[in-house]
C-alpha cells in the first residue's frame, strides 16, 4: 500500500476515474434532455414560445443555488439585508460563500462565452479534479481497488448530479481531500491553505479543522507536528473567517450570514 500522497498513482486509476466521471456526466445530460424535452412540450401546450432542448438544459444547469453563485459574481454581495429576508428575494445571496464566485469571474475573464457557461465549464473541470482527488486519497489509504471503487461511487452516486451544474461541492471536495492528503504527508502549510480555499466555498468544510486537530493529537508526542497540524486547523478556519468578513462587510452588519 502506498505510505505517501506523492507516490506515483499508476495512469491506470487516473484513466479510470476520468472514464467514469465522463460516463456518469453522459447519464446526467441524458436525465436532463428527458426533463428539457418535457418541458419542451409543456410550453408549446400552454402556448408559449418554443425554446430548445439546449435552452432548457442550460437554464436547469443554472438554476436554484447557481443563480445565487452568478448573482454574487456579476453583482457582489448585497449592501443590506432585510430582516424578513427570503430565499426568492435577491439578498438571500448573503446566504452563499464567495469562493465558487471568484472561480466564475476568472473563468469568465478567461473564456469568451458569458458567466453561465463559464460557472458551468469550471464545474465541470472541478467535477473532474474531485473525483481524481478523491481517488488519490483512496489510494493513498488502501490502495487501487479503494480508489477505483470510490471514484466509482462518487461519480455514479445521486447526488453526484451537482457537480454538472452551476453549483460549489467540486471546489469544496477537491479542495478538502487536497487537505487531507497534504495532512497525510504532513505538509502542514499547505494542507492549512487548501483547507481555507475549502472553507471559503461551503460551510460544511470545516470538519477539516477537525481533522487537522486529530492530526495534532496523532502526532502529540512530536511538538512541531502538533504545531503544524494546529497551524493547519487555524488556516482553515481564516476561510470561514474572511467569508463572514467579506459578507458582513458589504452588508455593514456583524453576523449577517
Amino acid at each position: 500500500m502506498p505510505n505517501s500522497a506523492t507516490t506515483s498513482i499508476p495512469f491506470r486509476v487516473w484513466k479510470f476515474g476520468i472514464a467514469v466521471y465522463v460516463l456518469s456526466r453522459i447519464l446526467v445530460l441524458l436525465g436532463l434532455g428527458v426533463v428539457a424535452v418535457a418541458r419542451t412540450q409543456e410550453d408549446a401546450r400552454n402556448g408559449l414560445p418554443r425554446l430548445s432542448t439546449l435552452h432548457h438544459i442550460r437554464e436547469t444547469l443554472v438554476s436554484w443555488d447557481g443563480f445565487w453563485y452568478l448573482e454574487i459574481a456579476s453583482s457582489g454581495y448585497p449592501s443590506n439585508i432585510p430582516a424578513n429576508v427570503t430565499y426568492f428575494m435577491l439578498e438571500a445571496r448573503a446566504a452563499f460563500f464567495p469562493g465558487f464566485p471568484m472561480i466564475i469571474r476568472i473563468a469568465d475573464a478567461v473564456l469568451p462565452w458569458g458567466q453561465p457557461e463559464a460557472a458551468l465549464i469550471a464545474n465541470i473541470v472541478l467535477g473532474a479534479t474531485a473525483v481524481l482527488a478523491v481517488g488519490a486519497l483512496a489510494y493513498r489509504l488502501h490502495g487501487e481497488r479503494a480508489a477505483t471503487l470510490s471514484m466509482a461511487i462518487f461519480s455514479m452516486f445521486p447526488g453526484s448530479f451537482a457537480l454538472s451544474m452551476a453549483y460549489s461541492e467540486a471546489l469544496m471536495i477537491t479542495f478538502s481531500a487536497l487537505a487531507l492528503l497534504l495532512l497525510l504527508d504532513e505538509r502542514w502549510l499547505l494542507a492549512g491553505l487548501a483547507g481555507a480555499i475549502a472553507t471559503m466555498t461551503r460551510p460544511n468544510a470545516l470538519a477539516i479543522g477537525l481533522a487537522c486537530l486529530a492530526a495534532a493529537w496523532v502526532h502529540r508526542q512530536r511538538i512541531r507536528a502538533v504545531i503544524g497540524a494546529g497551524f493547519s486547523a487555524v488556516c482553515t478556519g481564516a476561510g470561514f473567517v474572511v467569508s463572514q468578513l467579506v459578507i458582513a462587510g458589504t452588508a455593514k452588519e456583524a453576523g449577517a450570514w
